[in-house]
């Protein structure tokens, strides 16, 4: 497996320090409704029935090995099924689906079996950097079972609109509303006509949150992380590492499309191991230890020295596709 990618090592974090701000161990949402239809996956031999698992907390770490001391690798949110590979103790090894089958290894206290969990027909992403799943349309009172957050690129199934509102189920088959804008219906065709510009903009929701080796979220994110969420919010799965993420784009010398372009350094090892999504105006957005996400001029010369060119993740050529979820299985829509 490929190690998550560091930051510039001048600002590089202290091993401490990206290993300590998310516990492995958080509040746990509520259990399945009772008498709640469970979901009934067909068994295939490529993804039988008793090898998915959901995540069933707002965010979750996924380490390299079985154990907390172990390095976050990446992490997974709220309704993400995952591929349960292995078990070793309370400890799962998964391959985290929407992120193209991202491996590690999660604590079995915070996922959901297949057969806890409940069916759901039209699935939804959080847009949004973040959202409190309420009880009622305006509503300040936190749906009951559910957690008080959900983070951006976050699962929930539709179930009804209400004006401005929406109201969804979890995985764990509790109901909630939250504003119709803040979440895309993955079933939506085509996507946006510029998407581009709605990637660029997912990714300034995160201005101002700090770095997190292996983050994915408002709390915390690294440079890829930046790049995985605010596609994924969109409606694209992109590959969740630096150098995965160059290898899977459509080469370029130089970006020109903002949102649908990335950019990409070789900081402490060959290849690109650094990234940050393009802009405009030779300008960029990025992750980074001493300043989180800001954007930053491909010009700054610590940039401008180790830029290794650019690639295209959103076009009608790219390699990234349009995803939907059914029962559990994620699925190409179209190849765009």
């Amino acid at each position: 497996m490929l190690p998550p990618e560091p930051i510039p090592a001048a600002t590089r974090p202290a091993e401490s320090k990206r290993q300590a701000d998310i516990p492995d161990v958080h509040t746990m949402v509520a259990a399945p409704v009772e008498g709640q239809q469970v979901a009934q996956v067909p068994s295939s031999p490529a993804e039988p029935v008793a090898n998915l698992v959901y995540c069933k907390v707002p965010v979750a770490n996924v380490r390299r090995s079985p154990t907390t001391a172990a390095e976050r690798v990446t992490q997974t949110l709220f309704g993400h099924p995952l591929r349960k590979v292995g078990q070793r103790g309370d400890w799962i090894e998964v391959r985290v689906i929407p992120q193209c089958d991202y491996p590690g290894w999660i604590k079995a206290t915070l996922v959901l079996t297949d057969a806890q969990a409940v069916q759901i027909e039209q699935w939804c992403v959080i847009a949004n950097a973040c959202v409190e799943p309420v009880s009622a349309p305006d509503s300040a009172k936190v749906a009951d079972g559910w957690p008080d957050i959900l983070y951006g690129g976050s699962l929930v199934g539709s179930v009804r609109e209400a004006g401005d509102w929406t109201q969804v189920t979890g995985v764990n088959g509790r109901t909630a509303w939250l504003p119709s804008n803040s979440m895309m219906d993955l079933s939506r065709q085509p996507l946006a006509v510029d998407i581009g510009a709605e990637i660029a903009e997912r990714a300034k929701q995160y201005i101002g949150s700090p770095y997190l080796w292996g983050g994915v979220t408002c709390k915390g994110l690294d440079c890829s992380g930046l790049v995985w969420a605010s596609y994924f919010a969109c409606g694209l799965k992109v590959p969740r590492d630096a150098g995965p993420q160059y290898q899977a784009a459509e080469h370029l010398d130089k970006p020109s499309i903002p949102g649908a372009d990335c950019v990409f350094f070789q900081t402490y090892k060959p290849g690109a191991s650094h990234v940050g999504i393009y802009l405009g105006n030779n300008r960029f957005i990025q992750s980074t230890g001493n300043r989180g996400v800001h954007i930053e001029d491909l010009d700054a010369p610590y940039y401008a020295k180790r830029f290794i060119g650019a690639g295209r993740l959103a076009d009608d050529n790219a390699l990234i596709v349009h995803i939907s979820i059914n029962r559990g299985k994620m699925a190409p829509l179209n190849s765009r």
